[in-house]
């Protein structure tokens, strides 16, 4: 196979995807595309922004990016060590699964070793293994309800909006039951009109 691409945009690639492998093989299990995105968003917020090369956008699942989703559907780099699996036609939400593959598992656990004896990186790993914990138990629901209310600028209003929104009670409730989030943060969730709030925007309306 042949690209014409430059030799940095195949740094970038290299580099996204080797993260999505780490990622992967720290969680160990296969995961919604729309958590596996928002934990990478997550991720570019926590101080872990080297890997990505582009900022996210907004999208109607909330924070997006072309990168990630390109990265996941066709990788360069690591075709052999995860998969990536459709929605089904009615799912709107879970934007497909991706999961790794027996070899990635093996490439992933090693590359996970050296992480954790290199003084250079054991912060990284530290901070990835933080963000799959928090991640692991969360369903796409609840994860949307998270990002739309902190990151309205990166939601563009839809019905899926408008769907996570209306039942915001009844996944906050299930957000503090797991005790994902506190007290203190469903009260927020659950509290009528926040999108229409100026502090956090009105979104934009598709």
């Amino acid at each position: 196979m042949f690209f014409d691409e430059d030799e940095e945009e195949f740094e970038a690639e290299a580099t996204l995807e080797s993260f999505i492998l780490v990622m992967l093989g720290l969680s160990d299990k296969r995961m919604s595309y729309t958590v596996f995105e928002k934990m990478l968003f997550n991720a570019y917020n926590s101080g872990l922004s080297v890997y990505f090369e582009k900022r996210f956008l907004p999208s109607e699942l909330g924070a997006a990016s072309e990168d990630v989703r390109r990265a996941v559907e066709d990788p360069i780099f690591n075709d052999e060590e995860f998969r990536y699996t459709k929605p089904e036609e009615d799912d709107r939400l879970s934007g497909g699964y991706v999961g790794l593959t027996e070899y990635g598992r093996d490439i992933a656990g090693q590359i996970i070793v050296k992480m954790k004896l290199d003084p250079e990186t054991i912060t990284k790993y530290i901070v990835m293994k933080k963000l799959v914990a928090e991640h692991s138990n969360i369903t796409d629901e609840e994860i949307l309800l998270l990002n739309f209310r902190k990151f309205p600028k990166l939601v563009i209003r839809s019905e899926i909006y408008d769907d996570i929104y209306d039942r915001r009670v009844e996944i906050a409730g299930s957000l503090l039951k797991k005790e994902i989030i506190s007290k203190g943060t469903y009260n927020t969730l659950v509290k009528k009109k926040w999108h229409m709030d100026k502090a956090y925007g009105k979104g934009k309306k598709s």
